[in-house]
């Protein structure tokens, strides 16, 4: 897939000024796009971490995508980041929205 191509994927899943997005939808975009990116031609996941720590994970990633040609590059950081800030954004607004859902049975 190739930048245009993403950012039509994109404005097609959350409007032209990304004004649908929402935590929900944004984790489902972000599972359905890493499921697509992971299948091969025969539609079999391939997964090829060689990493074992979530560390090396991540140095594995940032390695690779610092070697990709820019217009390559925006894809897995774009979507990255849209991760990060909306996962941030559940953990920042849990507090807020867990009155609406009446008190904790665990006492938490």
């Amino acid at each position: 897939m190739n930048l245009e191509q993403f950012k039509k994927l994109v404005r097609r899943e959350f409007g032209g000024n990304l004004e649908h997005m929402t935590p929900a939808n944004v984790r489902e975009f972000l599972d359905e796009f890493q499921r697509e990116r992971r299948r091969g031609g025969d539609h079999r996941f391939q997964l090829n971490e060689t990493q074992t720590s979530y560390e090396a994970i991540l140095r594995d990633f940032f390695r690779g995508v610092l070697e990709l040609p820019p217009e390559e590059a925006v894809i897995p950081l774009w979507t990255l980041a849209l991760d990060l800030a909306f996962a941030d954004l559940r953990e920042v607004i849990a507090d807020q929205v867990a009155d609406l859902f009446g008190p904790d049975p665990d006492g938490d």
